[in-house]
């Protein structure tokens, strides 16, 4: 029988092994596959954004738990922003690791400096109302009594922007980021980054289809 630190050091090795292995996470991956979009909605629009809380084992410390605390969720987590092109579903970029109550808005803010040198000119990302108050962003309209072509605004962002929640969702069929984190925490983000580079490679044979192509809005 393997002791239990044998198996934890072979575990991370493979992990650490498995990640050099697979191609990169590259921002420059939101412009593979792209067309002209027609529709004046996703004009300079690359990719889409939206943020992942993953459970983790609540800390013994109050201050730490009072961080990683996600009223959202009502649950202890940790959050990523994931990136994914707007047309082929690729992940072209994955935050680093925040507490569960860091704001996706927060998050966003910290991320533009690192790609800023990257991006297009007038280049904006697809988010949902959480980025709401970001100019780099388009987000659906918020309120309660919106018009009937606001109503069909925010339908045709949510058609589209569905794709990450997709993305997220084939990231998540793996156990380890649903069911509650018990290992050393700065392992988790090496684990997030290795799936995603793992779900990009599976989307090469079995492609993440949008419930509808933005260029299709005109």
């Amino acid at each position: 029988m393997i002791h239990r630190n044998t198996y934890n050091q072979l575990y991370r090795t493979g992990i650490h092994t498995f990640r050099d292995i697979l191609p990169k996470i590259e921002f420059v991956n939101r412009l593979k596959g792209q067309i002209e979009h027609t529709g004046e909605v996703f004009q300079n629009i690359l990719s889409i954004i939206d943020g992942t809380e993953c459970r983790i084992k609540r800390f013994t410390n109050w201050a730490d738990q009072a961080i990683y605390y996600s009223n959202k969720k009502k649950i202890h987590a940790v959050k990523y922003q994931v990136c994914v092109n707007i047309c082929s579903g690729d992940i072209c970029h994955i935050s680093i690791m925040w507490p569960g109550r860091a704001h996706d808005k927060r998050i966003f803010d910290n991320f533009i400096p690192f790609v800023k040198n990257e991006m297009r000119e007038n280049e904006k990302f697809l988010g949902d109302k959480g980025y709401v108050g970001s100019n780099l962003i388009v987000t659906p309209i918020k309120g309660s009594n919106l018009l009937e072509e606001q109503l069909a605004y925010n339908y045709t962002i949510g058609a589209v922007r569905v794709l990450v929640e997709r993305v997220i969702g084939r990231m998540k069929i793996f156990q380890c980021l649903v069911q509650k984190w018990r290992h050393p925490i700065e392992f988790h983000e090496v684990v997030f980054n290795c799936i995603g580079k793992l779900v990009n490679f599976i989307n090469e044979f079995r492609p993440i289809n949008s419930r509808m192509h933005p260029c299709f809005f005109v």
